[in-house]
């Protein structure tokens, strides 16, 4: 029986170091403000997992990362919403940083969870720490308009049982909705308790937007 000969390279370690070797010229591997693609806000992010590891990843680099549910669709990343030449992608970046490993300059970043939402085909993009509000600019930007729709009653929101609910619901907007709104990705605004950005599921799949009662 041969002796067990531990490992004398720490084979990851190394894999990293070579990564970090190569240049790198796309989009920063920190918290940004400057309009990045999708594409390369995810390629930066997925650089720095491969120069530095999955631990951690998040919080440290305070880089711009899509939702982990997104990030492993097996037929890629999609957008949230498609609105004619429209494409929206929402992206956040935990800078609240807690690290005591490394610091940071005075207002380097927001000390703030940030969501960003992307345009790619207009190049247009919107940073916020409230995702609803950049869910509802990036609207303001593919949808005018869809702040003069329809207000739907908070009586359908209360109601319990899930199926009586979206059969109202959709019988409500075929009733109230413009044609032109009563398609894939179209957003709701209904009353409620509180202000969210997304709280009663709709025959659209579009955004639903609270607004206090």
């Amino acid at each position: 029986m041969e002796p067990y000969q531990p490992e004398l390279f720490d084979t990851e370690a190394l894999r990293r170091e070579a990564v970090a070797a190569k240049p790198w010229h796309g989009a920063p591997l920190a918290y940004t403000t400057d309009y990045y693609s999708p594409e390369d806000l995810t390629a930066a992010f997925e650089r720095f997992v491969a120069e530095r590891g999955n631990f951690g990843c998040i919080p440290r680099s305070h880089m711009w990362h899509l939702p982990p549910d997104v990030r492993t669709m097996e037929e890629g990343p999609r957008p949230l919403v498609e609105w004619n030449e429209h494409e929206m992608w929402l992206f956040s970046a935990d800078c609240r940083c807690e690290k005591t490993d490394h610091a940071h300059a005075e207002g380097e970043i927001p000390a703030a969870l940030m969501h960003q939402a992307i345009c790619p085909g207009c190049g247009w993009h919107a940073i916020d720490s409230s995702d609803t509000r950049v869910a509802q600019a990036w609207h303001d930007h593919a949808m005018p308009g869809w702040r003069d729709l329809p207000i739907v009653p908070i009586e359908i929101s209360r109601i319990v049982d899930d199926r009586k609910r979206r059969l109202k619901l959709q019988a409500w907007l075929m009733t109230h909705y413009p044609a032109a709104w009563q398609r894939p990705g179209s957003p709701i605004t209904t009353f409620v308790a509180a202000d969210t950005r997304s709280i009663l599921p709709h025959p659209y799949q579009g955004h639903s937007f609270a607004r206090r009662a």
